[in-house]
């Protein structure tokens, strides 16, 4: 912690200007400097992006930004293990003070009131996520893209960067809390908000192969549009709580659709085209033509996302292979994640030592494998990698990802174990196929526990899928 000469010195640098015209609290100097000094570098090195530095340059002459900014300092010190007296209580008081400065000072008339509204909803909506306030943490992230798109949308002629870039950021964030959940009540009312068609596939932009960070966005568009693609292949029913009661498969009724095919050709292309130049850039790296250091840390992470959308693709969409076909590039994704966590590139901790990161998704990549691997020995060194992620990304936290990963595991087995149906020519290393969990839905946006998780599995050839309810705390 700083001492007091150190915290005067940081106020009179930053909370110095002559057209300040609020005045900040004691309480808040120390969380302003440590998000200056320490969650603002994080935050630019696992999210790269120019909102950070206008942050940096804002902050200081806005009170909400300020606020905003003290709240999540505090969070950060409390994630990082600063001991602080008091926390709850003090978490509670940032957050109110940035929640009513936010209300107050909020216009929505020109473009830039428009981008700093939605700058505003994307901060709070992190601010909400280190707090394990997801509930909350999506309320802001549907507001920010309903202010987003409201600017986007009617005020194109004008639109600023800024705006461009917080929509996009906004989008980013929910398309992950969609990930987290597909088919749940709270994806449907986040698909509401963002309102794409799933049968839209974006042409990549032009030039995007010469620059890793398009290529990065280009691969979170194909993710978005391969989420809405295949939500439109599954009805969920929902209880009057929100809970996932029901799924129903409709691949029958689309699989010989115009619109379909060329939906999937469109997305099949764009992956194929994504997954070439990512390799390229990656064996430039390896070849010594193209430095670690100049690459983003995003694009670190982006060719095992890039390969997990072409395993949905081919085993999901298109039928055109399986996922024990696939445990080559099971097994290359693990190799290409490991050596993502394990790569210094100058840190001065590794990535297991970071209490959060942004963009990079490394855990719910390695979850998707741990889930969809047929191969035990994959899925277990998927879930012991987890140990090597940044403990919280978004709406996953390494305990919870663990354990969710654990169950899924040992409900397939006792499935198996009941029906006697593992056969002895597969191996007892795979998992059959009629004993996979196919989807899972639980309820983390509440605070309770424990967390009322349902594990759904085909029941025979129909095309319904029936669950299993399972209750576990992290």
């Amino acid at each position: 912690m700083a001492s007091g000469r150190e915290l005067a010195v940081f106020r009179t640098v930053y909370f110095a200007s002559p057209s300040q015209s609020f005045t900040v609290q004691e309480d808040s100097l120390a969380p302003l400097e440590y998000f200056y000094t320490f969650t603002l570098p994080l935050s630019d090195a696992s999210e790269p992006n120019i909102l950070w530095q206008l942050l940096r340059r804002d902050a200081p002459n806005d009170q909400s930004l300020c606020y905003l900014a003290a709240a999540l300092g505090h969070e950060h010190m409390h994630m990082a293990g600063v001991h602080l007296t008091r926390y709850r209580e003090q978490s509670y008081c940032l957050n109110g003070r940035a929640l009513r400065s936010m209300r107050l000072n909020t216009a929505l008339q020109t473009p830039a009131q428009l981008a700093a509204a939605a700058f505003f909803s994307l901060l709070m909506g992190i601010l909400q996520g280190l707090r394990g306030h997801h509930a909350d943490m999506l309320l802001h992230l549907r507001s920010g893209s309903a202010i987003a798109n409201h600017g986007i949308y009617n005020k194109s002629h004008t639109a600023q960067p800024e705006l461009n870039e917080v929509t996009r950021l906004l989008e980013k964030y929910c398309i992950s809390t969609m990930l987290f959940d597909s088919l749940g009540d709270e994806a449907d009312k986040t698909a509401a908000v963002l309102r794409h068609d799933p049968w839209a596939v974006k042409e990549l932009d032009p030039g995007w192969e010469q620059d890793e960070a398009l290529m990065v966005r280009e691969l979170d568009s194909l993710v978005k549009e391969l989420l809405h693609f295949m939500r439109s292949f599954r009805v969920a029913l929902h209880d009057s709580s929100g809970r996932t009661v029901a799924v129903q498969r409709l691949e029958a009724e689309y699989r010989d659709s115009m619109a379909t095919g060329a939906t999937l050709s469109k997305l099949a292309a764009k992956q194929a085209a994504l997954e070439a130049a990512l390799e390229v850039a990656l064996e430039e790296t390896r070849a010594g033509r193209r430095t670690i250091a100049s690459r983003s840390v995003l694009s670190e992470f982006a060719l095992p996302q890039c390969l997990l959308a072409k395993i949905h693709l081919q085993c999901f969409c298109n039928k055109q292979s399986s996922l024990q076909e696939e445990l080559p590039t099971f097994r290359r994704i693990l190799d290409l994640q490991k050596t993502s966590l394990t790569l210094s590139r100058g840190r001065s901790q590794p990535l297991s030592a970071t209490p959060f990161s942004l963009g990079l998704g490394s855990i719910a990549c390695l979850v998707s494998v741990a889930r969809l691997c047929p191969l035990y020995s994959i899925r277990e060194e998927a879930i012991q990698m987890l140990r090597l992620c940044p403990a919280t990304e978004g709406v996953w936290r390494i305990e919870f990802a663990t354990r969710l990963c654990n169950t899924i595991i040992a409900v397939e087995e006792q499935r198996a174990a009941a029906e006697s149906s593992i056969r002895p020519e597969l191996g007892l290393d795979l998992v059959p196929g009629h004993c996979r969990v196919a989807y899972y839905s639980f309820d983390p946006w509440s605070e309770s526990e424990p967390i009322r998780a349902s594990f759904f599995q085909a029941l025979g050839s129909v095309e319904n899928l029936a669950y299993k309810e399972v209750n576990f705390t992290y």
